[in-house]
């Protein structure tokens, strides 16, 4: 729950348990925590969807070695896809979640190259467009204008560097699934803008510190009264499995949501558990 600032909450919690990270979290949901089959833990999943589980990266996110998974080589050209894919809908997302709230303001954002770009193209085509509609028009441009340029840059990659296997992809020198300079160029500006504006915001500052609150707090609650986990997660303990491990599991299992509800059904008298 409540994205990097719960994972780092979490890593805080189990520094001397070896530690958690999301990427090694989801090959563990779908390893060995999910249960769908008799014969076996986990899902079944093929070695590549995992890989690319393992070997999620981006800007805040490090691709990490894991048993079976080297990282002295680049992944797959679908892991890639997805890297890229994730990144583009987040920072896109942020922005029209961000213009929602109020947390960003409109007007500043034309100050952006790229955004005022398509602010301008979305103009030319639709005129008297009410202010909703063209938020939306303009984000569906940014993500169309990504995704080409995107295709186009890993294509000519692709050719030039004569890739023919799985094998010559984990062997380049560098990532084939990238942006072209130009686009890169026109997005650093706006993920700055992001960044200083929306991210570092005093709003979410808090609200990141708060989150590490709660998490910490239903941790430690748990690990003195592990009679108050549920049934199945409570027997995992008394079968034997790390007690500290358990609770990282099933807190990480949350949603923001969840997580907020629980808290007040543990900790506000009113609240019925």
């Amino acid at each position: 729950p409540f994205g990097h600032s719960g994972e780092e909450a979490l890593d805080e919690l189990m520094a001397d348990y070896g530690g958690f990270n999301h990427n090694l979290q989801g090959l563990r949901i779908v390893d060995l925590l999910e249960e769908h089959y008799p014969e076996f833990p986990g899902l079944n999943l093929t070695w590549e969807v995992r890989e690319g589980i393992v070997r999620h990266t981006s800007s805040y996110d490090e691709s990490v070695s894991s048993e079976g998974f080297s990282a002295d080589k680049l992944p797959s050209l679908e892991t890639q896809v997805v890297d890229i894919a994730d990144e583009i809908a987040y920072n896109n997302h942020d922005i029209d979640d961000g213009l929602a709230s109020g947390l960003l303001d409109e007007p500043e954002l034309r100050k952006v190259k790229l955004w005022a770009r398509a602010d301008r193209e979305v103009g030319l085509r639709y005129k008297k467009l009410k202010l909703q509609l063209k938020k939306y028009q303009i984000i569906r441009l940014l993500i169309d204008w990504q995704v080409t340029d995107l295709l186009k840059e890993t294509e000519r990659r692709i050719k030039e560097e004569k890739v023919q296997s799985v094998d010559d992809c984990r062997s380049s020198k560098h990532r084939l699934v990238v942006f072209s300079k130009e686009m890169e160029a026109l997005r650093l500006p706006l993920k700055d803008f992001l960044m200083e504006n929306l991210y570092q915001n005093y709003r979410v500052v808090r609200m990141a510190g708060k989150a590490k609150r709660f998490i910490a707090e239903l941790f430690e609650l748990y690990l003195d009264n592990p009679q108050a986990l549920p049934g199945e997660t409570n027997l995992r303990i008394k079968k034997g499995e790390n007690t500290r491990r358990v609770i990282c599991d099933y807190i990480a299992g949350m949603t923001d949501r969840c997580a907020l509800d629980e808290y007040k059904k543990l900790f506000d008298p009113y609240e019925k558990v």
